[in-house]
Formats: C-alpha cells, sequence, structure tokens
C-alpha cells in the first residue's frame, strides 16, 4: 500500500506549527516534546518526509556519536514486541502508517538498533518511499559500519534509486570487510559498471548518438572508435576534439577517451594523467583502468629504453653508459609493475588471475616462497587450478624440492585432456626433474609421449637418444 508525499508547504496552517514548534525544540535540546510534535504530525500527515527527517536528525542528536550497551539492550526489550510482532502485524494488514509510527517509536530509543532500522526499511518500501528507508539505514550505519546486513541492504536500496555511486562505494566497504567472499566481488565489480554506465548518460541513450550533439561529432567519435588514427594528423585532430568534448563535460567516460589517444600518440604522461582521472571521477579503480595504467607505465619504460639503445647506436664509445641506463630502467620497470600488481590482489582479493599473474612475477624474481603462496590462492579457482599447480612445480623444483614438483606437475599432468603446448611444458619439466632423480624409464616415458607428436619440440629427440645411449 503505497502512501502518498507531502511536503511541509502542502501542510494546513496547523500542522506547519507543529514542525514549527518541533523545530524550536530540537533547537533546545527538548527532544522528547520534539518527537512527541513530529511523530503527532506523521501520523496523521505519514507522507510528510520533510518531518521525518527531521525526526530522524533529532533521533541522531539526541543520542550523540556514541550509544550505551545498556542503552541499546533497555530499548530493545522495550521495542521487541512492538517491532518483532505487533508492527508486522499492522503491516500485513495494510496498516502502513501505523507501522510506520511503531518503527519510528523504535528509533527514538535508540537509532543504532538494527532490529529496529529493518522494521521501518520494510514498512518505508511497502509504503513507497525508498529515500525513508535509506536515510534509517544510513544513520544506523554510522554507529554500526561494519554491520554486513545494514550495509547490503544500504546498497540495494541505493541501486533501485538509481545512485550507484554510493551503491559502488558501499559495496566496496563489504568487500573490505569480507575480502573472500566472491558474491560481494561479483556485486563490486557489477557496481562498477553500473557507475560507469551512469557517468557516461549510455543507458539514457537509445545509441550513442544520442549522446553526442550532431552529426559532424558523431563523425569524429566514429573515427575515434577505430582500432587507430590512419595517420598523426588524424590522430591529433581526433585528440583535440576529445580535449573539447572534456572540457564541455568532465565526465569518466571523457577521461578515458582522451587518455586512450594520448597513449595511442605515445603521450604517455597526458595518458596516466587522464587514466587516473577516471578512477577519480567514478569513485574507484575499475580494473581495465587499472590495466590500461599499467600498459601505459610499462610502454613508458620500453619507450626510454628505446631512446637510450638508438643514442648508444650513434656512437659506440656511448655504449657502456646506455646499457647502465638500460639496466636501470629494466630494474625500475620490473619494481614499478611488480607494485602495481601487488596492490591489484590487494584490491582484489578473490580474482585467481590476478593472483596467477603475481606469482609469475615474484617467480621471474626469484622470490620463490612469495610465488608459492600466489599460486597456491591461484589453484582453488578452477580455471587456474592446472596453471597454477604447474607453477607451484617449478617453483618447487627451484628450490631444489624435487620430490614435491614431481606430485604437483603429476597432478597438473593428470587435469591435461589433450597434447597441447601446455601438456608437452609439464611432461618436458617432468621428465628433466626424472632424470635428475635417477629415474630414466619414467624421463624417457614422459620424453617419449611429446615424441610422438612433435619431434622438433625443444631437445627431446636429443635427450631421448641419450637415454637410450644410458641404457645401453
Amino acid at each position: 500500500m503505497a502512501l502518498k508525499t507531502k511536503r511541509i508547504a502542502e501542510l494546513s496552517s496547523p500542522q506547519k506549527g507543529t514542525f514549527d514548534r518541533a523545530k524550536d525544540a530540537i533547537a533546545q535540546k527538548n527532544y522528547s516534546y520534539a518527537f512527541q510534535m513530529l511523530r503527532t504530525l506523521l501520523q496523521n500527515e505519514p507522507g510528510c518526509t520533510e518531518a521525518r527527517l527531521a525526526l530522524r536528525l533529532a533521533q541522531l542528536e539526541s543520542h550523540g556519536s556514541t550509544i550505551s550497551m545498556g542503552t541499546k539492550i533497555s530499548a530493545l526489550l522495550k521495542s521487541a514486541l512492538a517491532i518483532f510482532i505487533k508492527g508486522p502485524g499492522l503491516l500485513r494488514k495494510g496498516r502502513v502508517a501505523e507501522a510506520l509510527d511503531i518503527a519510528e517509536q523504535a528509533m527514538e530509543a535508540d537509532p543504532s538498533s538494527v532490529p529496529a532500522v529493518m522494521f521501518l526499511v520494510q514498512c518505508a518500501v511497502a509504503a513507497g518511499w525508498p529515500m525513508v528507508a535509506i536515510n534509517a539505514l544510513e544513520a544506523t550505519a554510522r554507529y554500526n559500519p561494519k554491520h554486513i546486513g545494514t550495509l547490503q541492504k544500504l546498497a540495494e536500496l541505493y541501486e533501485k534509486v538509481g545512485d550507484r555511486s554510493k551503491s559502488l562505494q558501499v559495496r566496496q566497504q563489504l568487500c573490505a570487510l569480507r575480502p573472500n567472499d566472491l558474491s560481494f566481488e561479483n556485486a563490486l565489480k557489477q557496481a562498477t559498471a553500473m557507475a560507469a554506465l551512469e557517468e557516461g548518460k549510455w543507458e539514457q541513450a537509445s545509441s550513442y548518438r544520442d549522446i553526442i550533439k550532431d552529426k559532424d561529432e558523431a563523425q569524429t567519435l566514429e573515427q575515434q572508435e577505430r582500432i587507430g588514427a590512419r595517420d598523426e594528423e588524424t590522430l591529433h585532430s581526433l585528440i583535440r576534439a576529445a580535449e573539447e568534448k572534456l572540457a564541455e563535460q568532465a565526465t569518466a567516460g571523457n577521461h578515458k577517451k582522451l587518455a586512450d589517444l594520448y597513449n595511442q600518440d605515445r603521450q604517455f604522461d597526458k595518458a596516466l594523467e587522464h587514466y587516473n582521472a577516471v578512477a577519480e571521477v567514478s569513485g574507484t579503480m575499475d580494473p581495465a583502468i587499472d590495466s590500461a595504467i599499467t600498459g601505459v607505465l610499462s610502454a613508458r619504460f620500453d619507450d626510454a629504453i628505446a631512446q637510450w639503445r638508438d643514442y648508444a647506436s650513434e656512437d659506440a664509445a656511448r655504449e657502456e653508459e646506455a646499457n647502465e641506463r638500460i639496466a636501470e630502467i629494466e630494474q625500475q620497470k620490473q619494481d614499478n609493475i611488480l607494485e602495481r600488481y601487488e596492490q591489484r590482489v590487494k584490491r582484489y582479493p578473490n580474482d585467481a588471475s590476478y593472483h596467477f599473474e603475481l606469482g609469475q612475477l615474484y617467480f621471474n624474481n626469484e622470490r620463490l616462497d612469495e610465488a608459492l603462496k600466489e599460486f597456491q590462492s591461484a589453484q582453488r579457482n578452477p580455471q587456474f587450478r592446472r596453471r597454477a599447480l604447474t607453477a607451484m612445480g617449478k617453483c618447487m623444483a627451484a628450490k631444489g624440492l624435487n620430490d614435491m614438483a614431481i606430485e604437483q606437475l603429476t597432478a597438473a599432468l593428470g587435469e591435461c585432456d589433450k597434447m597441447n603446448d601446455e601438456k608437452k611444458d609439464i611432461l618436458y619439466s617432468l621428465a628433466l626433474l626424472m632424470e635428475e632423480a635417477e629415474r630414466p624409464e619414467e624421463a624417457s616415458q614422459a620424453l617419449k609421449e611429446i615424441y610422438t607428436v612433435d619431434v622438433n619440440y625443444k631437445d627431446v629427440a636429443e635427450r631421448i637418444e641419450k637415454l637410450y645411449k644410458k641404457g645401453e
């Protein structure tokens, strides 16, 4: 049963007088009288959301920033019968206004009470007032910033009213509270995507042409969305158009388009500036933007290395200096990329692909224990299990733990369905370990499996020949 909303300006003169007296009482900290006046007004005009907001603020102000455990217990005992039995009974009968009054009375006693706010939310949703529900949840969340149920409901209602930016912020809180909950991470990814849609106003348009002003601008956008500009002049023209568009409307989408073009033009610092602006405007670091930033950083280091190589090629006397600088830049690149992947894993702890990629970086840097930890996290995901088992085997082999390495690689081999490059790699690694363990028959068997399908794979033919000679 939806209730009609009414503003203060639409109330009768006596009702406006009641509201004014309540405001005066709040100013004088006479909260009991303010509660009485506002609830009386809301009993007659339950749809006066301004009065309900004033009541909520008075409830919060009367209790301050903290509420003692004694107050909480006492309030719950007093309101339990009303919010668990009497109130729900009224709601079932369609007497929403009376149920709302019971909920507000419980909130007066303790605005931090989760049971009270959840019943109020139920009433407000039944009345067709999601903003009333949101307001109550926001109030309770101040006292219960780690209460999962409150935050989940708040995120759902933000999404219902179309406030995707706030929904995204709450989803991030939930992921921080439960970093290993896959459902929360999936909800965060969806909220991120929806917030990006909202920022770009894309859902309001029947096609991308509805977003732009005129046909000429549409043609520019079409050019921009192609794989790349055909020549430098066209690219610079697209950059100018994107800069003008951004000046008119500084959305995340416009920052991204300009960043993509700067990256294409190898203006790496400007590209980084605008990719970071995407995260600032949207309020979160989207995985795609994070990957784009990592790509730009890598390209910037590569560009610097190429310049030093060109510098050395002009004069042999410069080669030593160039090689030193190149070594420094390559180390900086390695450290920078590694740091970004570490941050990415912290931000998305449930994404197996990030754990696997970070593990590979650690392995390449001979940080084997850290690599093992990341591969172990990745192998919990069925999609990455086989590759992670293989990588774990190679880590253990590098640490000299050959028996354990053989176990991991054998487990990975058991999950291979067909002979492909991945299976050949596992078999080859197993063969080397079997040779070291002086298990020539098993080494030979692994090499033969490869040899029968790919005689040119690495040095398989040579190794088989050596094993045969050794056997003789």
